[in-house]
């Protein structure tokens, strides 16, 4: 039987499960795992319960602020269930369901799935390999929230951004709002090898929240003018 990564605790601890798959839709496509990847603060949400389950949407200050405790009312404390994890997965097609049109046999593929030996889903949500690296592949999922974000924060040519936070997704947002026609691109991150990283990669000047008033420190580099879009 195929194996898998869970978590019995919230997070805490981790093991491998063997599991069975079920059997194979009509319009599914079953794939042999050969790299997987999670995205850890998208799955620590789902463990630990989100930053907004504690706060709320000020429509004024437009802002969350800390929702109100009332000390009558007992917390209720949720008990952590196994859970799956992982968050993109790649692999060669071993079998298809008889109505498959768009996969074949020993194909390489890549898709939305928990790190397991073993996955199936609808031929829809699998997408061709092609000359993507591996890890190229699982790194779609944030390269499509940073384009989201440049796109709904509506950067337009000659903008002055600034990008919070350096992760994966604010790494690739600095690079995309550049791409986006970016005039110049501040970026900011406690971490040294994040902003360096950023510095190397289309970010004209990096500020370490933690060593300085990051806000002051943009305003200043831009003649106090500050920037148009800060994401």
């Amino acid at each position: 039987m195929p194996q898998k990564i869970i978590t019995p605790d919230g997070g805490k601890s981790f093991a491998a499960h063997k599991y069975a798959l079920p059997e194979l839709g009509e319009m599914e496509v079953r794939v042999h795992v050969t790299f997987a990847a999670p995205k850890h603060g998208t799955e620590l949400h789902g463990l630990r319960g989100s930053a907004f389950d504690r706060k709320q949407w000020d429509p004024e200050l437009r802002m969350f602020l800390p929702k109100p405790t009332n000390p009558q009312t007992p917390s209720v404390q949720t008990i952590p269930t196994e859970r799956d994890i992982g968050n993109m997965v790649v692999g060669n097609v071993i079998n298809i369901g008889p109505k498959v049109t768009r996969w074949n046999v020993g194909e390489r593929v890549f898709g939305y799935g928990p790190i397991c030996e073993q996955h199936q889903a609808d031929e829809s949500n699998w997408y061709p390999l092609g000359d993507l690296s591996e890890v190229d592949a699982v790194a779609v999922d944030p390269a499509h929230v940073a384009f989201v974000a440049v796109r709904d924060g509506n950067i337009r040519i000659g903008d002055d951004v600034a990008v919070y936070g350096l992760g994966a997704i604010g790494l690739m947002a600095v690079q995309v709002a550049r791409a986006a026609g970016a005039r110049r691109v501040f970026a900011v991150d406690p971490l040294k090898i994040r902003r360096d990283y950023a510095l190397a990669h289309s970010a004209d000047a990096v500020f370490d929240p933690l060593g300085s008033d990051a806000a002051l420190a943009i305003k200043m580099a831009t003649a106090k003018a500050g920037v148009d879009v800060a994401r």
